[in-house]
């Protein structure tokens, strides 16, 4: 049965292939609640029956920290499927958005999933130390914020992280269209960008690369991307290997801002997923 998303006036790729998880032979929880504080506070599971310590792939969508229209099933359902038959347990995670509560809301929301999956990991049949976080855009930052651990919170550790066109300085992107006061930006802030400098340094990737890091990453983005600069992640990448991180950046040639065409790409996610987090 294919399962249906609303359409977003957000990125024209809302028309993806859907996948039959549960037609496949998979798992497929539509709704757990992994917090109390807000109804976006929750995930959907995805995974192959019969299997214990699976590796955790956390995805995490975009939408520029505000669409409401992009929710867990904004994802490439190809891959994670076949994550899935190849022994991950995927859990596609919602959040609370800008409009909802700012920064940190989000990245905080991520980190409450993460530690909620550790602490029901028998439930879930799930490794606790083998987890990956992968997000695109909006979904990567905060991927990105989780997988630097901002906070130094010691209950949501990952150790990896797949970063889709990641938004990593915005003091770099703010001379644009996002220093303008109703920008996304602007909402995930809770403030006006021009009047706190302070606060733009503080909600990017970048201020918390810091050597002694143990999370890889492998960063990709198109150099024709007019969203999100291709040059954030070929700075981010090597502030990272500077820092001592095990960091990667694939350059996809021709793409703009969106899910990525080409398998050749969901199979690099695949091998560095198993290489880094383990395959069950």
């Amino acid at each position: 049965m294919e399962q249906k998303r609303e359409p977003s006036p957000y990125d024209p790729l809302c028309s993806l292939p859907r996948v039959d998880f549960v037609g496949e032979g998979l798992h497929y929880l539509p709704r757990v609640q992994y917090g109390k504080d807000h109804p976006r506070q929750y995930m959907e599971c995805i995974y192959k029956d019969g299997l214990t310590n699976r590796p955790v792939v956390v995805w995490i969508h975009g939408g520029g920290w505000t669409d409401e229209y992009l929710t867990t099933t904004y994802r490439p359902e190809r891959c994670v499927a076949d994550l899935a038959q190849a022994g991950f347990f995927i859990a596609c995670i919602e959040y609370r958005l800008a409009q909802n509560a700012p920064f940190p809301a989000c990245v905080d929301d991520c980190q409450m999933a993460i530690a909620y999956l550790r602490e029901n990991a028998d439930r879930f049949g799930i490794d606790p130390n083998h987890i990956a976080v992968w997000g695109e855009s909006a979904g990567a930052h905060i991927a990105a914020m989780a997988a630097l651990n901002y906070n130094n919170r010691a209950d949501a550790p990952v150790q990896a992280a797949v970063l889709w066109y990641c938004p990593a300085d915005f003091t770099l992107s703010l001379a644009g269209k996002d220093s303008a006061d109703d920008s996304s930006v602007a909402k995930l802030l809770g403030c006006k960008p021009s009047e706190n400098p302070e606060a733009v340094r503080r909600i990017s990737p970048v201020s918390y690369v810091k050597p002694g890091g143990t999370a890889a990453f492998l960063l990709m983005h198109g150099d024709a991307d007019m969203l999100v600069d291709y040059d954030q992640s070929v700075r981010f990448e090597k502030l990272l290997e500077d820092a001592g991180y095990d960091a990667r950046l694939i350059t996809v040639p021709g793409q703009g801002h969106g899910f990525f065409e080409g398998q050749e790409y969901y199979d690099d996610i695949v091998k560095f997923l198993q290489e880094k987090i383990g395959q069950a």
